[in-house]
């Protein structure tokens, strides 16, 4: 429907009343016209640059390349984008040191086997307000990039059910699990993340240990988490780690020191999502007992009493407890 259409529609089917009924139509409409407006922009912004947009390899190519070859993965998504340029997310506040950490993390070249994740749907989506995102952001994102590099698909982590029957999604899942498969993992996560707690995603592993770190703000204990990690974990270990941006940092540094490190982010969630057929990303929903901070009131979380669970901590750091 044209914007004519709509003013036609609306005038046709209701009768403004008052000042604040006029003043929500017009910043309603305006609204439209700039999100119109935000989508021409950025179809001239890609077209403009589509040479310097950079390929990016598939989940499911990145995937085979982390079970196959024992790749490590840092990945970076619009909210580590964001602290790059110096906004801080709910759970982490703006920090120079780690800004400066992922600018180095995006732009390292030179190990086949320590791969870099963006996200696909920062260049390639249409989807909500991501024509208004590159419009403000394509320019110095690209400008981050190394030129000519493949990146790999932050994706990994993020399960769509695109298909009716959910087959794509449960491929994605089939692949993840392969990554751990039989393995002796040791999972860097926030206190409240409890991955694999109440459903059968790590099951496949051959034993789970858990290094517990700040929900918020893990960051300004990096230095603490980094050595308790080389302490604490067997380097035959798979290391995943849920940690927000200090997993992007904290899996490249891991990788340097002789680990398997996968920076493994919302997998969980994600999976919880997806058992629940929960239509993501409009759908996202809280899980009781585990930190979701992509919805309101999501950092509220209840105590979990599970005796695996608590059995599989080696280490607390940050969490105010001993």
């Amino acid at each position: 429907m044209t914007l004519r259409q709509s003013i036609r529609h609306f005038l046709n089917t209701h009768e403004l009343k008052g000042p604040r009924q006029v003043k929500w139509w017009l910043e309603a409409q305006l609204k439209r016209i700039r999100h119109w407006g935000y989508i021409v922009v950025d179809k001239v912004l890609l077209a403009q640059n589509r040479r310097r947009i950079p390929g990016i390899i598939s989940k499911e190519d990145t995937l085979n390349r982390i079970i196959h070859d024992r790749c490590s993965i840092a990945r970076l998504g619009d909210g580590e984008l964001g602290l790059i340029f110096g906004k801080g997310i709910g759970f982490q506040p703006y920090d120079q040191a780690l800004a400066q950490r992922m600018r180095q993390v995006l732009r390292a070249d030179d190990d086949p086997n320590m791969l870099v994740g963006i996200s696909e749907w920062i260049f390639y989506s249409d989807f909500g307000l991501y024509p208004e995102y590159r419009v403000k952001n394509l320019r110095r994102i690209l400008d981050l990039l190394v030129p000519g590099k493949a990146y790999c698909s932050a994706d990994i982590s993020r399960f769509y059910k695109s298909t009716p029957d959910g087959r794509e999604a449960l491929n994605q899942i089939r692949l993840l699990k392969q990554i751990w498969d039989g393995r002796n993992v040791t999972l860097i996560e926030g206190a409240k993340s409890r991955m694999g707690v109440g459903n059968d995603l790590l099951d496949n592993a051959n034993r789970i240990r858990r290094i517990l770190c700040p929900a918020e703000n893990a960051f300004s204990h990096y230095r603490e988490i980094y050595e308790t990690a080389l302490r604490q974990i067997p380097k035959e270990d798979l290391v995943l780690i849920a940690l927000g941006p200090t997993a992007t940092v904290l899996a490249y540094d891991l990788h340097q020191a002789g680990y398997q490190a996968v920076d493994i982010g919302h997998a969980d969630i994600s999976y919880e999502w997806f058992l629940r057929d929960v239509k993501d990303p409009s759908g996202r929903v809280a899980i009781a007992g585990k930190y979701v901070n992509e919805v309101a009131y999501g950092n509220e979380v209840e105590d979990v009493l599970d005796a695996d669970y608590t059995s599989q901590i080696i280490a607390r750091i940050g969490t105010g407890q001993d």
